[in-house]
């Protein structure tokens, strides 16, 4: 067990029903916070989640869902950034004595851009890495077929964690200002 604090800040005027790929999205969002938890030894790992209202051409609205992620951990040197998001890419795996293939942030970026949507990563060694995934969110995005009314993604329900937080953090949460 790691003592690290982790922190969640929700935006409270986000819409309790969006429409999305529900699992894939939790993929993206699980797969950060792993890595931040794997690469933080002390300190902390923050989620923050909030949207912004745009509107397409047509005048329809759009909810740009944005999770970024923040933690206090090694960072990623320079070198290592350019390589991020290529596949079997070995991030230091071994020298931090982690596990992993170097499939999943090539993966979790496959994800984003299916989505329609970006990743961005800032880091700086010894002091932390954030991690900003930004996602499209509107219904006529998809074809009619792969809309499920029945199960919208209901931000209003708890849900299961994403990850085991408890077993590795201390935790604190927030509502965004």
């Amino acid at each position: 067990q790691k003592d690290l604090q982790f922190n969640v800040k929700v935006d409270e005027t986000l819409p309790d029903i969006l429409y999305g790929d529900e699992v894939r999205v939790r993929q993206v969002v699980t797969n950060i916070l792993n890595n931040a938890v794997k690469y933080t030894h002390e300190g902390s790992v923050s989620l923050t989640v909030s949207g912004e209202k745009l509107y397409d051409k047509l005048g329809r609205g759009i909810i740009n869902l944005v999770f970024r992620v923040s933690d206090t951990g090694i960072g990623i040197s320079k070198e290592q950034m350019r390589h991020l998001f290529r596949r079997f890419h070995d991030g230091n795996y071994r020298r931090m004595q982690a596990s992993g293939i170097g499939l999943g942030l090539s993966l979790t970026r496959d994800l984003v851009y299916l989505h329609g949507g970006t990743i961005t990563c800032e880091s700086e060694e010894g002091r932390g890495t954030v991690f900003t995934v930004t996602l499209p969110i509107r219904k006529e995005m998809f074809a009619p077929g792969q809309v499920d009314l029945q199960h919208p993604i209901d931000l209003s329900k708890p849900r299961k964690n994403i990850i085991d937080i408890p077993s590795v953090t201390k935790q604190s949460t927030e509502p965004v200002q």
